[in-house]
């Protein structure tokens, strides 16, 4: 990414429902969620991609305050949700993760026993909490992402994730986190940077070298 990718960075508040992103735009967007970093490579959540009007506009009454207004505005919708980590997950990314066969293999562990250990790891570090904590590490990767691709996003906390839940039929334990909408600036987005200088406290408050 290029520095002036992320200086340029920002926050779309109104999108142009004119414009959609192409298909190697939203591929490359899926495929960055595929590839996100995640503790132990967990991977626990699924990420739902939205481009259907009629489903757009159902979601939208689950957005608070303005943010339905982008959620029907914006090309794509991207819901970020968590999964149970179960016993049966944690096997599975074990058996699919290389370093981890190795580590068996070295150790002369059984899947199982090392499957255990790591799901209570979650437990211990915080369950549900943990697993949502995953699910931003995502948001930001995917902010990242759209910066250096030049696609407009905004990430929603401003959402009502049950009824997302509700709307979606999400089941076994599944559950919205967050919201991510992408598309094309609206030209007249007040929040754009041509027209905003960006704003950020001094380096040094927020920054300590240590050398």
């Amino acid at each position: 990414m290029r520095q002036q990718d992320i200086h340029e960075r920002y926050s779309v508040k109104k999108f142009d429902s004119e414009k959609k992103l192409t298909d190697d735009q939203v591929a490359l967007l899926i495929d960055a969620f595929h590839y996100c970093p995640s503790s132990f490579n967990s991977q626990p959540w699924r990420m739902i991609v939205v481009s259907n009007p009629e489903m757009k506009n159902r979601l939208a009454a689950a957005g608070k305050d303005t943010n339905g207004d982008r959620i029907r505005e914006c090309s794509h919708l991207l819901l970020l949700v968590r999964r149970p980590v179960t016993m049966a997950h944690v096997r599975k990314v074990i058996e699919s993760t290389p370093i981890f066969l190795k580590l068996i293999e070295r150790l002369k562990l059984s899947t199982g026993k090392l499957a255990g250990y790591l799901w209570f790891y979650t437990k211990q570090h915080g369950g549900r909490h943990w697993v949502a904590n995953q699910v931003y590490l995502a948001m930001g990767f995917l902010l990242a992402v759209c910066a250096s691709a030049g696609i407009g996003a905004l990430p929603m906390e401003g959402i009502q994730p049950r009824k997302m839940d509700r709307i979606l039929g999400l089941q076994n334990g599944e559950r919205t986190v967050l919201a991510l909408a992408v598309g094309y600036p609206h030209q007249d987005d007040a929040e754009n940077p041509s027209r905003l200088e960006k704003a950020r406290l001094p380096f040094n408050e927020v920054i300590q070298l240590i050398q």
